[in-house]
């Protein structure tokens, strides 16, 4: 059995979880390789940067057009066909809504060797220009699993409909297109995405989710309806993340043995839709406890002005350090407005560190009394109140209980094994 993991990235959450599962497959003995349009240094085996060269009989060819294009690109004299096509369209959209990408792109995928040659094509997160629907979908003869990290791949373009449900029917008057020039685009995206997988049976393609959340929208989805869906968590690398000394990891972190700490990890700390000007004014209300102190991992830690003690640790690339930093945290929050299955919920959780989130999306499956704090959307005085609770009582959240309960519901074994099923059904 060959499996080649295609994925914009090899790391974001998305990018993480399918090398996560790539690695787990290596282990069980699974020809499996990953294949990624942007790849970062790492140690994982089998990873293949794409390049359109490789699709191509003549690559000599190809190399001379893309450096073409490169050179018009940096003289401003042309933008790549997909992207000038998406900031048309999107001009004027409010800037605090999540992505909204466009079913095209000038990559073709299925005709990678790697792509070729496999049993099964698993897809993840292909947005951001990566996956062309018509010319994959109706080209390509191989069977398909499609893991879903956000809504993008069912919906007319938006990565996170907040509540919206125009997918299961048109995608007509996006409430996310409003003030664009013309807010009827995402039906008609919604219709190439049809056309473009009209031809694919249910028996050529499973859809899997890590929260069942997800799962319901997708089944009620026009795009995805027909096919069949399994809801698989995401493999942990539960030898990382797992209960550790929570001294010892201050020490290690140089973080004061004496304070109380609340942990916030974001890719940009003040993105709106990750919720850290909601968190903001949670953490006002906090203001003169010179006991807590709050630890960052992400970007833009220098513009934001927390009004408590603040700790930034920048970008971590390392596992062992994340597990140190949840290990040292007394709470973790996540105060997306939206949510799937973070991967950051459930490494805090093997950690044993209680979590405060909104109760948005797949966060519900996650937290319940005995491990964290959901709190209504998007109240920031509950969140508030969710931090002080969890402070001040740390005795009602035991943090080997919630490890060990963490391990028993996120077992990578169990989830490798169920992907490993779906494939051979596939090929049965």
């Amino acid at each position: 059995m060959k499996v080649v993991h295609v994925n914009t990235s090899n790391k974001g959450g998305a990018g993480i979880a399918a090398l996560r599962l790539h690695e787990r497959l290596l282990e069980q003995g699974i020809d499996s390789t990953f294949l990624s349009l942007h790849s970062f240094p790492s140690e994982v085996e089998k990873q293949v940067q794409f390049q359109n060269r490789d699709c191509s009989r003549v690559p000599l060819i190809v190399d001379l057009f893309n450096f073409g294009s490169r050179v018009l690109k940096k003289l401003g004299i042309r933008k790549p066909y997909s992207k000038g096509l998406e900031e048309k369209q999107l001009k004027g959209r409010a800037k605090d809504l999540e992505l909204f990408s466009l079913p095209f792109s000038s990559y073709h995928i299925q005709d990678h060797p790697l792509v070729i040659d496999a049993d099964i094509v698993h897809l993840h997160w292909v947005s951001d220009g990566f996956l062309d629907f018509a010319s994959f979908f109706q080209c390509i003869d191989k069977k398909v699993v499609w893991t879903l990290h956000d809504m993008f791949p069912f919906t007319g373009g938006c990565h996170h409909s907040d509540g919206c449900m125009l997918f299961s029917s048109s995608c007509e008057a996006c409430p996310q297109l409003q003030g664009t020039i013309d807010q009827n685009y995402a039906a008609k995206m919604l219709t190439v995405k049809k056309a473009g997988m009209a031809s694919v049976n249910r028996g050529r393609m499973i859809v899997v989710s890590p929260s069942r959340w997800l799962n319901r929208l997708s089944l009620q989805s026009q795009l995805f309806s027909k096919f069949r869906h399994e809801v698989i968590a995401n493999p942990l690398n539960t030898d990382v993340f797992k209960l550790r000394n929570k001294l010892q990891a201050r020490k290690n972190l140089s973080i004061p043995e004496n304070k109380k700490v609340i942990l916030f990890v974001a890719h940009s700390l003040g993105n709106t839709r990750k919720g850290g000007p909601l968190l903001l004014e949670a953490l006002k209300l906090l203001d003169g406890n010179d006991d807590i102190v709050l630890c960052s991992v992400g970007s833009d830690a220098n513009t934001i002005n927390y009004p408590l003690p603040h700790i930034s640790f920048g970008y971590v690339n390392s596992e062992d350090r994340m597990a140190d930093l949840y290990a040292a945290a007394d709470v973790f929050v996540l105060p997306s407005m939206a949510e799937n299955f973070p991967n950051t919920i459930c490494e805090s959780l093997l950690c044993g560190t209680p979590v405060v989130a909104f109760s948005v999306g797949g966060i519900t499956e996650l937290i319940s009394e005995q491990n964290g704090k959901l709190v209504i959307p998007f109240n920031t005085d509950q969140l508030a109140t969710a931090f002080r609770t969890i402070l001040e009582h740390p005795e009602q959240f035991d943090r080997i209980q919630i490890s060990a309960c963490a391990h028993s519901q996120l077992n990578p074994e169990l989830s490798t094994k169920s992907y490993i099923e779906v494939y051979s059904d596939l090929l049965s």
